[in-house]
């Protein structure tokens, strides 16, 4: 009984990691910017290298957005599933709010 309790935290505890976000050191963004979009509007792009040995099921960028005075006015993403090792991927966010300012983050599962 006792075993089988210590293996159903294990069990617990590796699902848990599962759910976990991967460090983000083993994504970076190699660049960002605000930019034009393929539709003509105004983003936010940039590209993420994936510098692990695996491959990723899914990668967002979550970016806030904020106006001249520094308050955040909205957030956007984008995302992208299985990102191979070694990897780029061009990342496009629409923006929806006249933001001048942002704060950007690279999340992998």
């Amino acid at each position: 009984l006792y075993l089988g309790c210590i293996a159903t935290e294990y069990l617990m505890n590796k699902e848990k990691e599962l759910d976990t976000p991967t460090p983000t050191y083993a994504l970076s963004i190699e660049n960002h910017s605000f930019c034009t979009s393929r539709y003509g509007t105004r983003a936010i792009c940039g590209t993420v290298l994936n510098n692990s040995a695996n491959t990723y099921s899914l990668v967002s960028v979550d970016i806030n957005l904020y106006d001249k005075d520094g308050a955040l006015i909205g957030n956007t993403y984008d995302s992208i599933r299985d990102l191979e090792s070694g990897r780029q991927w061009k990342f496009e966010t629409l923006l929806t709010v006249n933001a001048t300012g942002y704060n950007i983050k690279v999340k992998g599962y």
